[in-house]
Formats: structure tokens, C-alpha cells, sequence
């Protein structure tokens, strides 16, 4: 669609249930233990009507078994800034602007709920990155959602075994999502769940990369807003 689709009130995409399949892996918990990024060759689409170059930061790529999910993720490495009137990095900048992704799995794939519920769960992946000499592992957490109901929260990263890495221009990043942290998740009886990314960089406010509908509608809160993910075996 063309640059007119800006101008709507409403945006195309609000329009659009989009339904993608992810391909089933067995191998998807044993490669990320062993230190390996899992072979998902396909990535997940863009689902902007009206895309500019800015708004792709990476791409995010996910999988699944009977045992959980595997989300894998590359972005951009953003260097650091340098002082506009001296043109030196500054001391506290010196490490490049580290990319995170945020992801809401509905269990459920319920689209008529239109609040979060016990069947919905959000993670947070922050990327490796470089410092100095040192590179600072990639991280996965488990945030709570509002209006979900209250649950044990997992608080322990060995529930989420994470592997990352670096090189010149681009971080990567995988996780594996075990069915323990998923609650409601039952491929053989439900096979798709709702889902939802934001892709951004934790010092540069405003540059982001989402799947499907822009920040502004209550994703964080709207389960019905997640795209689908179809559980092809």
C-alpha cells in the first residue's frame, strides 16, 4: 500500500487478522543449550501496509515443539553517539545501544477476549552486547502483564536458557520457552497462539519495530491485537 494509508484515521492494519505459520522443530532446546542458534529459516513477515527503512530494525524468527517455543531475534547494532560539538564518544557511551525485544504469547489465541488473561505471558530478551573488551550475554525475563491474572512469575534465567551473539553490525539472539512458563500452551488441541513483538533499542526512545499494529493501540493489554501463529507440523 502506498504512503496514503498514513493519512487514515484508522490504520490498514487494525483491518487485517494475519495468520502465519511457524514450522515445528525438534531440535529447538538442544541447540540453544549446547551454545547454538536454532536453523529457523523463515522469519516472520512485515505487517506494516506503509514501511520506511527506519521502522526495520531486525527480524525476529519463531518456532515450535511439543516442549515450548523458540524465539530468535537479529537487530542492528547502533553505534555509539558522539558529542555534536566535539565529535569524541562520550565516556558513558562508549557501549552501542543495546536492542531488546518484548513478546506477549497468548497461549489461547483467544481473539475475542479482549483483556490479557491467565493464558497470556510476556517475556523481555535483551541482546548481547559489546563492552570494551567484555561481551554482555544475552538476558531473558519474564515481565508481568496488566490485568492478567496474578500467577507465579518464573524468576530464575535457567527457566529461559538464552544464547547470543555479536559481530560487527548485527546482535543476535535465541531463547527457548519451555511449556512449564507456558501456561495453557496444548499444540495438539489449540494449534496457533496469539503473537505480539516490539524490536527496539533500550537508549534510542521512538525507534522500533512491531508485528503488525504501532505502539500506539493497548497491545500490552489487548490479547485480541496479537496476530496469529499457526502450529504447522
Amino acid at each position: 500500500m502506498d504512503g496514503n494509508s498514513e493519512s487514515l484515521l484508522i490504520p490498514p492494519e487494525f483491518y487485517f487478522q494475519t495468520a502465519f505459520e511457524i514450522p515445528f522443530q525438534r531440535d529447538l532446546e538442544s541447540m540453544i543449550l549446547n551454545g547454538k542458534h536454532p536453523d529457523i529459516s523463515v522469519p516472520l513477515p512485515n505487517l506494516i501496509f506503509a514501511p520506511s527503512e527506519d521502522q526495520q530494525i531486525g527480524t525476529v524468527r519463531v518456532a515450535w515443539n511439543d516442549g515450548g517455543v523458540a524465539v530468535s531475534a537479529e537487530a542492528s547494532i547502533v553505534p555509539p553517539k558522539k558529542d555534536a560539538l566535539s565529535g569524541n564518544t562520550k565516556q558513558s557511551q562508549k557501549t552501542p545501544a543495546r536492542p531488546e525485544i518484548v513478546f506477549y504469547i497468548d497461549t489461547r489465541d483467544m481473539k475475542s477476549n479482549r483483556r490479557a488473561n491467565r493464558f497470556c505471558h510476556c517475556f523481555q530478551i535483551v541482546f548481547p552486547v559489546a563492552k570494551g573488551k567484555k561481551i554482555l550475554p544475552g538476558v531473558t525475563s519474564q515481565i508481568p502483564l496488566v490485568h492478567s491474572q496474578s500467577r507465579k512469575l518464573s524468576e530464575s534465567e535457567a527457566d529461559f536458557p538464552t544464547v547470543g551473539s555479536v559481530g560487527s553490525e548485527m546482535a543476535s539472539v535465541s531463547c527457548w520457552l519451555p511449556k512449564k512458563v507456558l501456561t495453557g500452551f496444548d499444540p495438539e488441541n489449540v494449534p496457533s497462539i496469539g503473537f505480539f513483538y516490539i524490536l527496539r533499542y533500550q537508549r534510542h526512545p521512538g525507534t522500533s519495530q512491531t508485528y503488525g499494529l504501532s505502539e500506539d493501540f493497548p497491545y500490552p493489554t489487548d490479547s485480541s491485537l496479537w496476530p496469529s501463529l499457526k502450529l504447522s507440523r
